[in-house]
C-alpha cells in the first residue's frame, strides 16, 4: 500500500497519507509483536490536516483502542 503526501511519525510507529486507489485518507499503525503488521484507520481531510487531533487520536489509539477514537472524536 503506498500512501500519497506520507506523513511519519517514526517514535509512534505511524504515518497518515492519502490511498488514490480507494480516495481516502488511511492511518496506518504499526503493531510491534511476535510479527510486526499494520493496522489501518480511515481518517477525515480534517483529521489528517489537523497535527494536534491526529496525535490525540493516535494516543487514544495506543492507550485504550478503537473505542478511545470514537471517544476522541466526539
Amino acid at each position: 500500500m503506498v500512501l500519497e503526501n506520507e506523513k511519519v511519525r517514526s517514535e509512534k510507529l505511524y504515518c497518515v497519507g492519502y490511498l488514490t486507489t480507494l480516495g481516502k485518507y488511511i492511518l496506518s499503525q504499526t503493531v510491534p509483536a511476535s510479527a510486526w503488521y499494520n493496522r489501518y484507520y480511515e481518517i477525515t481531510k480534517e483529521q489528517y490536516d489537523s497535527h494536534a487531533e491526529f496525535y490525540r487520536i493516535i494516543d487514544a489509539l495506543k492507550n485504550k483502542g478503537a473505542e478511545a477514537v470514537e471517544l476522541a472524536l466526539q
